[in-house]
């Protein structure tokens, strides 16, 4: 299934590589993910994400920032930014585009406490990381079936139905 089968009033859950793609303007699906993302603004596709989504975002987001701000590799980029925190106040494209996410129509749901079980035992069920587990307990806590998400892991999960960008 593919973004463009969202039917309009969709519910859907937006998992973070859509949005790094539609933040990064990936040449690849970050338009098909900017195209989902302004279905959403209009209204036509009601649209969830998460708090720890948004922050796995925003740490992939200011690790960009910084390699390509620093001229460093990406793969090491977070070691070097643990040793050289003075960097981290000269990056704010990250927070910008977080600003924008969370001003626009998406609705972000929080990881309860009492989810936290339901993700360690769906990650060894299924065979899911510890994130992506965290996705589905809130999709079910929220009883939200469709994700939109490049990710083939969430095939796994049962009752889950995947949207890709392509």
């Amino acid at each position: 299934m593919t973004f463009a089968e969202l039917a309009a009033r969709d519910s859907v859950f937006v998992d973070a590589n859509t949005l790094i793609y539609h933040c990064t303007l990936d040449p690849i699906v970050g338009a098909a993910c900017t195209a989902l993302l302004d279905r959403v603004g209009r209204g036509e596709i009601v649209a969830f994400t998460s708090t720890h989504i948004l922050l796995e975002v925003a740490h992939r987001l200011m690790a960009l920032e910084a390699a390509s701000k620093l001229g460093k590799p990406t793969g090491s980029i977070v070691k070097f930014l643990k040793t050289h925190l003075d960097k981290v106040p000269h990056l704010s494209s990250f927070r910008q585009a977080i600003d924008d996410l969370c001003l626009g129509p998406m609705q972000v749901l929080a990881v309860a406490p009492t989810m936290v079980p339901t993700t360690v035992a769906l990650s060894q069920q299924i065979g899911l990381l510890t994130n992506d587990a965290a996705v589905v307990a809130v999709m079910q806590a929220c009883g939200l079936t469709k994700i939109a998400s490049n990710d083939p892991d969430f095939d796994r999960a049962p009752g889950l139905t995947r949207y890709a960008p392509a």
